[in-house]
């Protein structure tokens, strides 16, 4: 079936994402053979059939990475490649130029990991003409999967593509929330099953590292963060989350370290996850607080 062959895939992207990342991160070209090609001939194109797709497409004196094809050879989409963890938001608009002035109805951006896909011929701000938004490495596999089949060839080329919706996720029941401020970590202590921000649904997570990547995603997705405040250190040689996905030079070695254990959210922020739960539950709170936040008024939940 092809959800179970497209979940296969995207476990293995995962798995090269972790393995190769380095060198996937140096060139476009490799990720496109490692990442994208094969993710596209699993939701049905076959980038090898020029009647499916169209590499380096023509528009103007420009050129798009791909476009995907209907059966009558009308490009349905534009999709821009770029290399591993490159950032799309400078991307976003050049993408949305070339099929505006190509007359092509959908156009998207991939850097093999973060996929996204957007209507072009909506008079309505960049956000609201998003239909798909979704990072192969950090959500699971199925979940991954049905996202990613607004991009099946038969959805895609038809005149008007299903969005895929996923139904929300209920509230969990169980014992009360439990204000952040109010935790007490101890050795005994259960990792936490949920977490709820003001005026959001409870987001399921199962660790500590989870509580402190929604936090950033939260605030990521509500407009707090901003370009001067990408980069928040807690010390002079170790950042807790920007856009390189690197610590900053040893004032006295000169190195620069990669974060260990780095999550990117769906804004493009990598954070730096590599701390033990005190650590992580101080430096949430603490986040909170640097954008005006009340760290009581997010709540989480144990079994």
């Amino acid at each position: 079936m092809l959800l179970d062959d497209l979940v296969g895939v995207i476990e293995v992207l995962k798995e090269r994402i972790a393995t190769h990342g380095a060198s996937l991160r140096e060139n476009e070209t490799r990720t496109r053979m490692a990442l994208i090609d094969p993710l596209l001939q699993a939701l049905g194109w076959d980038t090898s059939d020029p009647t499916m797709v169209t590499p380096e497409y023509s528009v103007g004196a420009s050129r798009a990475d791909y476009a995907l094809l209907t059966s009558n050879g009308n490009p349905s989409a534009l999709l821009e490649a770029k290399k591993l963890d490159e950032s799309l938001a400078s991307h976003r608009m050049q993408m949305l130029n070339y099929a505006n002035a190509a007359g092509i109805p959908h156009a998207g951006l991939t850097d093999g990991n973060h996929w996204e896909m957007y209507t072009v011929f909506d008079q309505v701000p960049i956000e609201q003409r998003r239909i798909m938004d979704v990072s192969i490495a950090d959500t699971p596999a199925h979940e991954a999967a049905l996202k990613l089949l607004l991009l099946w060839r038969p959805n895609l080329a038809s005149e008007k593509p299903v969005v895929p919706v996923l139904e929300p996720v209920p509230e969990p029941d169980g014992p009360a929330w439990i204000p952040l401020t109010d935790i007490k970590y101890s050795k005994e202590s259960t990792n936490p099953i949920a977490v709820r921000f003001v005026e959001t649904k409870p987001k399921p997570i199962d660790r500590w590292q989870d509580l402190w990547f929604e936090t950033w995603e939260w605030l990521a997705i509500s407009g707090r963060l901003c370009d001067e405040s990408y980069f928040l250190p807690d010390s002079r040689t170790r950042h807790l989350a920007n856009r390189i996905g690197k610590h900053p030079p040893n004032p006295k070695t000169g190195k620069i370290i990669d974060f260990r254990t780095r999550r990117r959210t769906s804004t493009g922020l990598f954070v730096e996850c590599n701390d033990d739960a005190p650590t992580l539950i101080k430096n949430t709170i603490y986040i909170l607080e640097k954008f005006d936040c009340s760290p009581s008024d997010v709540l989480v939940q144990f079994p």
